[in-house]
């Protein structure tokens, strides 16, 4: 099948591999512009919130993290919910880490797709990882460690 031809010194060869490498690099390239601008809208909807709605709909997404309520952390993102917020009211913890301690791998692996930092610390210097792992949650461990690349020795 010749869908796509590239020179290899003199001559003409056929070459599928190349034509699924550029359908790659579009794909991820296309992927990439899109999580930029979904992230920019989320800018731009927490600029229209006041400090006071800007507070609420950071303790809510703090709330779902800890609840593992995915669809309701996924929404209040989308309305500007600020993942790094860290509640003063639970030892500054992010939604992160509180979707961790309590074993919600499926909304630690929403907040972090959606941009959440997977080495973020509460006040006592701790991270998702590390709550994770103190309370036996295997399967957030090893989602951290093996497909978001935890630091393992973290301080």
């Amino acid at each position: 099948m010749r869908i796509r031809k590239m020179v290899f010194g003199s001559s003409l060869v056929a070459s599928p591999l190349l034509l699924l490498l550029h359908v790659l690099l579009f794909v991820s390239i296309g992927a990439a512009a899109a999580e930029s601008a979904e992230c920019d809208a989320n800018v731009e909807a927490r600029k229209l919130l006041s400090v006071a709605q800007r507070n609420k709909v950071d303790e809510q997404l703090s709330e779902a993290g800890e609840k593992g309520d995915t669809a309701k952390a996924l929404k209040l993102i989308e309305q500007g919910s600020d993942m790094e917020w860290q509640n003063p009211n639970h030892l500054k913890m992010t939604a992160l880490i509180r979707a961790c301690r309590e074993g919600h791998t499926s909304t630690a692996r929403a907040l972090v797709k959606a941009g959440a930092n997977v080495e973020a610390k509460d006040e006592n210097k701790s991270t998702p990882l590390m709550f994770a792992s103190f309370y036996g949650h295997l399967d957030t461990v090893t989602y951290l460690v093996e497909e978001c690349g935890a630091n393992v020795v973290a301080k």
